[in-house]
């Protein structure tokens, strides 16, 4: 671990650097004034070019190698949607460069390491048989029940260069186990977006927040820096009238995510207005436990936070408490499943 007082400090100059982009839309910050540690942060984070790339060469091989990956994956999803959409097989691209280039308006806003695209489970074999017809091969470890149902997505690798690795969804997961309701809205409510000479299908802007979301939560328990996150939502935030707030809110109820996008606000206005400090009722039992670690510290160093109960909090993300004890037997055999899978029992 890192000294206390050299993280504290890279974490409060990432929310400073967050805020400033969330307030101005542009990269304000010289990126060679930047401590070696603030640097490492805002990588883990993938928000280096939260930085002037005018300001340092290390940013211009960071977009190179941001380039590298999401030029293929761009030219992945603009082929593999053709096909699909002539299989007749309904599909939306979650994640991905669409999504930065839509929020940042760059491609290369940060890296893709993998295409996501969800389909209903019904149209996977059919999925599956697309892919391969491009030359795509099912990773092994992915043809097992703990992948298929457990984790609801399926890896595929490419055998051309020129194409990225596409994980195939089934289904979004929440950290308490399936969200079906999320997974049809965000199939039956998708919209076209412009990618090269055509157009292909991604979440609405209400699904990409609820999506993001979900995304905050489970880079929480899973110890992973969420900053990207954090600022995608940020950005989605700041686009929404009344109206279209108020919607979203129906919708996380509708969908049983009321605790989770409550979360997610205040996360967004304690980055937006850190003069307001309160915690909402519906977001107060996941906060509670989450414990006594500084909320940034959590979400931007999480490495540097003290270990979660993961039980309690999947428990505490829950809008009911038949969707907590739901979660419970959820956890329990996914982790059996999991054991199951290293054992390779089936």
């Amino acid at each position: 671990m890192m000294a206390a007082d050299s993280v504290q400090e890279a974490v409060a100059r990432s929310v400073l650097l967050m805020r400033a982009y969330a307030g101005c839309g542009v990269q304000s910050h010289r990126g060679d004034a930047l401590a070696p540690t603030a640097w490492r942060l805002l990588e883990d984070n993938r928000l280096l070019n939260l930085c002037d790339p005018a300001d340092r060469t290390d940013i211009d091989a960071y977009r190179e190698a941001i380039w590298s990956m999401n030029a293929p994956a761009l030219y992945t999803i603009m082929q593999l949607s053709r096909a699909l959409a002539a299989g007749g097989i309904p599909h939306v691209f979650i994640k991905s460069p669409l999504l930065t280039h839509d929020l940042y308006g760059d491609y290369f806003f940060r890296m893709s390491t993998d295409v996501d695209v969800l389909v209903t489970a019904a149209d996977r074999t059919r999925a599956l048989r697309v892919l391969d017809e491009l030359d795509f091969r099912l990773n092994e470890e992915c043809r097992t029940l703990y992948w298929r149902t457990f984790m609801g997505e399926q890896h595929l690798e490419p055998l051309r260069p020129d194409f990225l690795t596409v994980d195939l969804h089934t289904t979004i997961r929440h950290p308490a186990g399936y969200a079906p309701d999320l997974t049809r809205g965000i199939l039956a409510g998708r919209t076209m977006t412009a990618l090269g000479d055509g157009h292909v299908p991604v979440p609405n802007p209400s699904d990409a927040f609820l999506l993001a979301a979900v995304y905050l939560l489970k880079a929480l328990l899973k110890y992973e820096p969420a900053g990207s996150h954090l600022l995608d939502l940020t950005v989605m935030h700041q686009r929404l009238d009344v109206e279209d707030a108020r919607g979203i809110t129906v919708l996380a109820s509708a969908r049983g995510l009321n605790r989770t996008t409550a979360f997610a606000r205040d996360a967004v206005m304690a980055l937006l207005a850190p003069e307001i400090e309160t915690v909402s009722s519906d977001a107060g039992p996941l906060r509670c436990a989450l414990g006594g670690d500084d909320l940034w510290t959590r979400l931007l160093a999480p490495s540097e936070a003290g270990p979660l109960r993961r039980a309690r909090c999947v428990a505490a993300s829950c809008d009911r408490l038949s969707g907590s004890l739901r979660a419970i037997s959820w956890e329990i055999g996914r982790k059996l499943a999991q054991k199951a899978a290293h054992a390779r029992l089936f």
